[in-house]
């Protein structure tokens, strides 16, 4: 599965960043967010990329077998 997720120290806090891909490329859905808990930070991110179109990339992705 093409995903990728990328934290860093910001303004006192954390910025993370996370990225879902098809299998080519042509589909791609990031979200970015900050704050100074890092799991609510990432449990946040990780409902908001299916919900921002991700679950339709997994969705391709699981039946294509990738």
């Amino acid at each position: 599965v093409p995903l990728a997720g990328h934290a860093e120290e910001a303004e006192g806090g954390l910025r993370m960043r996370t990225l879902l891909s098809s299998a080519d490329g042509q589909e791609i859905v990031r979200a970015e967010a900050s704050g100074s808990d890092a799991v609510a930070l990432a449990e946040g991110l990780a409902d908001r990329i299916p919900a921002d179109g991700g679950r339709e990339i997994l969705a391709a992705l699981r039946e294509s077998g990738a």
